[in-house]
């Protein structure tokens, strides 16, 4: 299919004002022979080699050239760009790290319209060449063995983006290259080991500047209200000096060995949009707030020689973020607190998304009194400001004791769209029910791999009593997924009822404690002897289902169970019968101890069930129990599951059957049927109470031919066998029917004799 869809784009590529060439021949030893090259506009080859250096060709309407030789060298005639005047944008990819190009086609200094230049995995022997274009603006140079950024790069007085990412272990950015790119907005840095603090102060000069990366650099670096910091800390004539990145938009600073940044006056960087730090292994703290440099006068270092007061006062202020709207920390092994000092606030007034992953030491945002770990210490309460946030993703995070303060104003999270914790080993709760009111726009709640939460909403606001709430939980809640949850018994704990109108997906994985969704009050079964009021007892019969009356999930569409050994009764008999009317999917798997899946009237309510699988329950004697009026057996004439396509029945060693009932079931929309490893399930409908141990005393006839379809798996009742044809009747079962699909082999191996292949080729 790749191939069918490359081929009909270069086919339309091809027509038209721009005609493409594309030419992908990995076994190719030559540039692709045309008899004319001259109506292509753009080009894209991919060879092994060029066994010869191509020679100039006439291009003159060609605005695009891609080349990539997986052999090495690279090699190119020196007059190889003549003839293509037009040549806007070049890209140049060796297949090897460090592919040898000799020489860099000198050609290239006179295409006067080049504005993008890429290279890949070449070394040239010269780049200087390379400051001849003027008219250059954006410059990409990734894994290329350099030991030096080339001074005449700074000749590049258009550049807008500047992509340096080198693989070598001695890189250095020439002093007064970057000072020089006065348009620069985007400046991207891969592996320079020495970036002097001088390097960096050329930052200043570039107002432009907008986008700032840092990946595997040897600095330290500090932000403060001015803009970036470096501080040389290598030997003698350490200093110390400020960078000014007042335009800075996007900063980004990975694999930094280390890594220290200072705010100051309280205010970072006004335009900064979004920020990220991720592999700073040794990184603590992300930012120091103090009026000069405490960090350096703790190592010992002096700033009476640069002019800056040696006062190390604190200000006990806020700390601002007014633009940023993203901010990302990942893996960051050593991590604790985002400000190494005390502060009385920090306010995230545009933050949409913030993601923290991978930091297993992180606690808060800044130490607190009591800073150990098993104390309450929530990484969110009303000192931190983020009123704008839409997405909050934490992952690895263990030692977050608590997501929450109780004292959080209702509103605190009114914008949260996303929210997903996973692997917070030591959180016990995600949220109090004050905090949970507000977030009236949540769509998502993912949490996994919690192996310490108890519950979701916990009961601990009013101390030891349960939640009464008559405003509506996540109102606008769509995806629910409660994953590998070990010590979760319930949701929530709660007397009134809850309504999650828009909610389309649950999935409740892994979470072998959980019995209920709600649970209902203190009343257990324990006790049902001492409890005479018949409401106390629905309660009570209430609790032990996952879906009762006391939640309601009208717009439902997948519901998957799995590993979830505590659940007894997955819906209540007393649900009213639409009350799955929109569900399309259901999976239940791993529940030790369900004996069967709804009673009829909740299973006459899907209308819209596409498919259905029940797997691995030990204890499931039936799939539609006959219990609902209690010793009655099922009298139905509507249709059950009317719209179901697909029915997998695995791993379920006493099922007996699929529904009791004297009614006819009709599958109209029914394509796919497993049954596997059911031993004791004999007929899938069961068919009255009468047992073939008492035909004898029986004379109706008709009740006679209802035990008679009792022992096929597959009967009138369920199946019309005159319109089925023999492969139909032989292969609809493999697994119940083995016998049969044993007598198909052997009839189609006597058909097509010993020439048409081996036993193994036909089944």
């Amino acid at each position: 299919m790749h191939d069918v869809v490359r081929d009909v784009a270069i086919h339309v590529a091809s027509e038209g004002k721009h005609k493409f060439m594309v030419n992908h021949n990995m076994l190719s030893g030559e540039f692709p022979r045309r008899d004319s090259y001259e109506q292509y506009s753009h080009m894209s080859i991919a060879a092994n080699r060029f066994d010869e250096r191509p020679r100039p060709i006439s291009c003159p309407r060609l605005e695009l050239l891609m080349i990539k030789l997986v052999g090495n060298p690279f090699k190119l005639q020196d007059d190889f760009f003549d003839g293509m005047r037009e040549l806007s944008v070049i890209s140049l990819r060796g297949g090897y790290l460090g592919n040898t190009m000799l020489p860099f086609p000198s050609s290239i200094q006179r295409l006067s319209n080049v504005r993008t230049l890429c290279l890949v995995k070449l070394s040239p022997s010269d780049m200087s060449i390379i400051g001849e274009l003027v008219t250059l603006e954006i410059l990409s140079i990734r894994l290329c063995y350099l030991e030096e950024l080339p001074v005449e790069i700074g000749n590049l007085a258009n550049l807008i983006m500047l992509d340096f990412g080198n693989i070598g272990e001695l890189t250095r950015i020439s002093p007064g290259v970057l000072s020089r790119l006065v348009r620069l907005e985007e400046l991207h840095v891969v592996g320079v080991e020495d970036c002097s603090y001088s390097t960096l102060r050329e930052l200043e000069s570039l107002s432009r500047l907008t986008a700032l990366t840092l990946h595997k650099c040897s600095l330290d670096v500090i932000y403060s209200n001015l803009g970036l910091s470096s501080k040389l800390t290598r030997g003698k004539g350490s200093k110390n000096v400020v960078v000014e990145l007042q335009n800075v938009k996007d900063l980004r600073l990975a694999d930094c060995d280390s890594l220290n940044i200072h705010c100051r006056n309280n205010i970072l960087f006004t335009k900064l949009e979004r920020l990220k730090v991720s592999r700073c292994d040794h990184l603590r703290h992300l930012f120091c707030v103090s009026l000069a440099f405490p960090c350096d006068e703790e190592e010992g270092i002096s700033h009476e020689e640069e002019g800056i007061s040696r006062r190390t006062h604190i200000r006990p202020d806020v700390i601002n973020f007014p633009n940023l709207y993203r901010l990302e920390l990942d893996t960051l092994a050593g991590f604790i607190h985002f400000s190494r000092d005390t502060v009385e606030g920090i306010e995230f007034s545009l933050l949409r998304e913030m993601h923290f992953q991978r930091i297993p030491e992180f606690q808060n945002f800044w130490p607190r009194a009591n800073n150990a770990i098993t104390d309450s210490n929530p990484l969110f309460n009303e000192k931190v400001s983020c009123p704008n946030l839409e997405v909050l993703c934490i992952c690895a995070a263990n030692s977050i004791s608590a997501l929450c303060s109780h004292q959080l104003p209702t509103a605190y999270f009114s914008k949260l769209v996303t929210l997903e914790v996973r692997g917070c080993g030591i959180l016990r709760n995600l949220m109090p029910p004050s905090v949970a009111r507000g977030l009236l726009n949540l769509r998502t709640l993912l949490i996994d791999d919690c192996q310490s939460m108890e519950e979701v909403i916990t009961e601990e606001e009013q101390r030891g009593g349960e939640i009464v709430c008559n405003e509506p939980l996540f109102p606008l809640l769509e995806k629910l997924e409660l994953d590998n949850l070990r010590k979760l018994g319930h949701f929530i704990l709660m007397k009134g009822a809850l309504e999650f109108p828009f909610l389309i997906e649950v999935m409740i994985l892994e979470c072998p404690e959980m019995d209920t969704f709600i649970q209902q009050g203190t009343v257990s079964t324990l006790n049902l002897e001492s409890v005479n009021d018949d409401d106390e007892l629905k309660v009570v019969d209430l609790n032990k289902a996952i879906f009762n009356s006391k939640i309601s999930c009208p717009s439902l569409e997948k519901l998957s169970v799995n590993a979830a050994n505590n659940i007894t009764a997955l819906c209540s008999h007393q649900l009213p019968i639409a009350y799955f009317s929109k569900l399309k999917e259901l999976t239940v798997n791993g529940c030790g101890k369900l004996r069967n899946l709804m009673s009829p009237s909740v299973a006459r309510g899907l209308l819209n069930i596409r498919e259905l699988r029940i797997k691995h329950c030990p204890v499931m004697e039936e799939m539609i129990t006959e219990k609902e009026q209690e010793g009655e057996e099922i009298m139905t004439n509507e249709t059950v599951f009317p719209r179901l396509e697909k029915l997998n029945l695995s791993n379920l060693p006493k099922l007996g059957h699929f529904i009791l009932t004297n009614g006819a079931l009709e599958f109209p929309f029914l394509i796919e049927v497993n049954i596997r490893s059911c031993p004791k399930m004999k007929t899938f409908i069961h068919q009255g109470t009468v047992s073939t141990l008492n035909v004898g005393s029986v004379n109706n006839d008709d009740v006679l031919k209802v035990v008679d379809l009792n022992k096929a798996m597959f009967n009138s009742k369920v199946f019309d066998w005159s319109r089925a044809s023999e492969y139909e009747r032989e292969l609809l079962f493999p697994d119940a029917c083995g016998k049969a699909v044993e007598g198909w082999i052997s009839r189609r191996m006597a058909t097509y004799g010993r020439g048409h292949g081996t036993r193994e080729t036909v089944e």
